[in-house]
């Protein structure tokens, strides 16, 4: 979907920049709108993990795009997935 070729010697070292942790501790880079003052902290958007507790945060035109948006994206079993996980 975003049209990234990903080299496989590093694919354990991109999936650890992806992981919680890291985006957490580097929550100034990766936090929507750092720096804008919509988070008191940037690491508040990574608060523990679960799913979707940003969406209190939208308006429900924003819910609207966003479902529109990842529906054109990935198929509703891969989008179910990403925001679900496995559980």
């Amino acid at each position: 979907a975003c049209g990234i070729t990903v080299d496989d010697t590093l694919l354990d070292a991109y999936a650890d920049a992806a992981s919680f942790d890291s985006m957490k501790k580097n929550a100034d880079q990766f936090a929507p709108q750092s720096g804008t003052g919509l988070w008191k902290a940037e690491k508040d958007f990574f608060a523990n993990g679960n799913s979707q507790q940003w969406k209190d945060k939208l308006t429900d035109a924003e819910l609207a795009a966003f479902d529109t948006r990842i529906s054109e994206l990935l198929p509703a079993d891969e989008a179910r997935w990403m925001l679900n996980g496995n559980g």
